[in-house]
């Protein structure tokens, strides 16, 4: 049998393109202040509400389940196998990943905070 890491390697490999991995966090809200989509926006897109997606953004969530990722693909109009292999990876199961620490995840939080709030600030 399998595991899932083998899955998913055979699944980018038939994809035959490129997916950036990165953790799910970062993609997901580097989208949205990409294209200026409002949390608002992208939250009834995927069906959930605001304080949802905002955890996965914060990531306070560390385990969406398939649905969820769908919806994320649809609501930030980002490839459904890019979405699947940033929460894998987040989680340390996509092809070469580990999983980040906890200490790790709440340091690029801070660190996304900070660049907001300079953000804000101009």
């Amino acid at each position: 049998m399998h595991g899932l890491e083998d899955e998913v390697r055979a699944l980018v490999e038939a994809e035959g393109q490129p997916v950036e991995v990165q953790p799910l966090a970062e993609l997901l809200k580097g989208r949205r202040e990409q294209t200026g989509l409002h949390l608002a926006v992208a939250a009834r897109r995927a069906c959930m509400s605001r304080s949802q997606l905002s955890s996965i953004e914060k990531w306070r969530s560390e385990k969406p389940g398939m649905r969820t990722i769908h919806a994320l693909s649809y609501a930030y109009s980002i490839p459904f196998m890019t979405v699947l292999l940033s929460a894998l990876f987040t989680q340390g199961c996509a092809p070469g990943a580990e999983a980040i620490p906890r200490d790790l995840q709440n340091a690029r939080i801070a660190q996304m905070q900070r660049g907001n709030s300079r953000h804000r600030d101009k």
